[in-house]
């Protein structure tokens, strides 16, 4: 566990305590914005889901805790002739707004995966039909490139959420009437065990590695409709959710995670969960004499009160006042954006001789670090000297992006795809993303205990 933290009493930098209040967004918080950016070097900004979203204490909630919408009508279908239509649409647009659609899945094979989805279309719900779309989709084999099951609007949400770790599926968040749920490990939902519906659901989504397909896949496995749409658990009843000390809770569909009254974490929060709502923030830890920063988007956020730029210029002018001997840099939430917010930040970092040495300067990665954040690390690795700690990264180095969308005209579906390829010389080979110096796991058991074994492991690093 990372030792207590000190707030940094000057205006260049942006810090401060949190709060109960704040703590319960923080994982939450975390997911969505993953899920919602516009993963490219200068990407367009993709607006987050309308549909998710934390409700904070204070703000309105159901009036009955645990009582929730039901499911989407019967009447939820679609004409096959619409559906056909879409299908041509989805078909021929992507193949020819995609920078190379066939980079991975040879032509002849989209083709026949094209025709496979267009049988049997006077038999499917909407929810179906964009399951289907969405397995499509997915099999270009590009992370930026998807039919977002995560993104339309009208599917609803479980209240709560899951998230997977090395040693399992455990619920992160859950709404108050089951606080008791939070932190436990899930072994059954609806009608199969864990391994099976996240192999069932896996296809649905577009990845680059298998960190983001790990990362991601929590998600789905939240979406009723998708549940339903794949067998999981029945159209328009509960889902029934199994934990490892043999404990059950039935959870109905809610239109959006912003009806959910969230229960308040009651224990530690990890520093790097503390500040999720903010692209960027810092903290000096006196007893490490370190610099933690946390990068969390690559954008300029106008609720941090200052440009990223500005908040460097302030963290390098109070590391001339105090002494700190080591700078940890912590992208493991950073889903991307514009990769040349950072380049102040690189750039100071790479003119620092005290601190640009093995075993001074700290980056944390993990499978949440994707696109623009792994153009960042590479750079980095590039320029400096930093020791990369974590685990290895949910974007290739080699990777599409810049993402542009187009709607499909029956649904109004949105679907996602790049128009541009980022290459580098900086590794050998393609590899599928890349590897820390110094491996280190984060845990669902530390997640439970509030433990960060990857910030640990940087700040106890002896060269």
């Amino acid at each position: 566990m990372f030792s207590k933290f000190h707030s940094v009493p000057l205006p260049h930098v942006f810090s401060f305590r949190t709060g109960p209040a704040a703590r319960l967004t923080c994982l939450f918080a975390a997911l969505i914005l993953f899920l919602a950016l516009a993963c490219g070097r200068h990407s367009e900004p993709v607006p987050a889901s309308p549909s998710p979203g934390p409700t904070p204490p204070g703000m309105t909630a159901p009036a009955t805790p645990g009582m929730t919408a039901p499911m989407s009508p019967p009447g939820d279908v679609i004409a096959p002739n619409q559906a056909a239509a879409d299908l041509h649409t989805l078909a021929t647009e992507l193949a020819t707004r995609h920078h190379d659609l066939f980079f991975r899945l040879p032509r002849e094979r989209w083709d026949r995966l094209v025709a496979e989805a267009g049988g049997g279309l006077a038999s499917l719900s909407r929810a179906g039909l964009a399951v289907r779309f969405a397995k499509l989709v997915a099999a270009v084999g590009d992370g930026h490139t998807e039919l977002g099951l995560d993104a339309i609007p009208e599917f609803g949400r479980l209240p709560l959420v899951f998230e997977r770790f090395p040693d399992g599926l455990f619920i992160t968040g859950i709404d108050d009437a089951h606080a008791a749920f939070r932190g436990k490990r899930v072994t059954h939902i609806g009608k199969l065990e864990v391994a099976a519906a996240v192999a069932t659901v896996e296809p649905l989504i577009s990845h680059d590695n298998a960190g983001s397909l790990s990362i991601r896949v929590g998600a789905f496995l939240a979406i009723p409709e998708v549940l339903s749409a794949l067998g999981i658990i029945q159209t328009g009843g509960p889902a029934r959710i199994t934990t490892a000390d043999g404990e059950t809770l039935e959870l109905s569909r809610v239109a959006s995670w912003k009806e959910v009254r969230w229960a308040v974490p009651s224990g530690p929060v990890p520093l790097h969960l503390r500040k999720p709502q903010l692209a960027y923030w810092n903290d000096y830890l006196p007893e490490h004499r370190a610099l933690y920063f946390k990068y969390n988007r690559c954008a300029d956020d106008p609720a941090a009160g200052m440009t990223l730029a500005k908040l460097v210029e302030g963290t390098f002018a109070f590391m001339k006042q105090k002494p700190v001997e080591r700078f940890v840099l912590d992208l493991r939430d950073n889903g991307g954006g514009d990769s040349r917010i950072a380049a102040p930040l690189i750039a100071a970092l790479a003119a620092d001789p005290g601190l640009n040495r093995r075993g001074r300067l700290f980056v944390l990665i993990g499978p949440r670090t994707f696109s623009s954040a792994v153009l960042n690390t590479l750079e980095l690795r590039r320029r400096t000297r930093a020791l990369l700690v974590g685990e290895p990264t949910g974007g290739r180095p080699s990777h599409h992006g810049e993402v542009k969308t187009f709607p499909l005209p029956q649904t109004g579906w949105s679907v996602r795809y790049s128009t541009k390829y980022f290459t580098t010389d900086l590794v050998q080979g393609d590899p599928d993303a890349i590897v820390p110096d110094l491996p280190v796991a984060l845990t669902g058991a530390d997640w439970v205990a509030g433990r960060d074994p990857v910030l640990d492991a940087a700040l106890r690093h002896n060269p």
